[in-house]
Parts: C-alpha cells; structure tokens; sequence
C-alpha cells in the first residue's frame, strides 16, 4: 500500500487522519489501529517539502512462528 500511495523510503511520516505522530510508539499505534480497507489520510515530509496522500490500508501479512 505504501509504494501504490507514493511513500519512499526516507519519509518523514507527521500525521496519520490529522492525529500528529510525535515518535516511534505514537506511530506504531495510529497505524496499529487502522482497519484493512479503510482509506487514511498520511501528512509527509520529504528533504524540505511537505505533503498529504491518501493510503487504502492493506492485511498485515500473519507472522510465522519459528517452531
């Protein structure tokens, strides 16, 4: 979903659906709380300009355990 929303890798991610991520765990749970298939709306830094795009959240693939 990132690449398809024009995500590169280096940007900055400040918001997620308006809520401001001001570090790594507000980030981890504003994503963690998305719905697959919902549309949410990304505030992004890259080098010096900043801009919003609009992602289709995807399934989180299931992790598989080391047995």
């Amino acid at each position: 979903p990132a690449d398809k929303a024009g995500i590169h890798t280096g940007d900055i991610l400040l918001s997620v659906n308006g809520k401001a991520v001001t570090d790594s765990q507000t980030m981890i749970e504003l994503i963690a709380a998305l719905e697959p298939g919902i549309t949410a709306r990304l505030k992004l830094r890259r080098e010096n300009r900043t801009f919003e795009t609009e992602v289709t959240v995807g399934k989180r693939p299931a992790v598989r355990r080391q047995q």
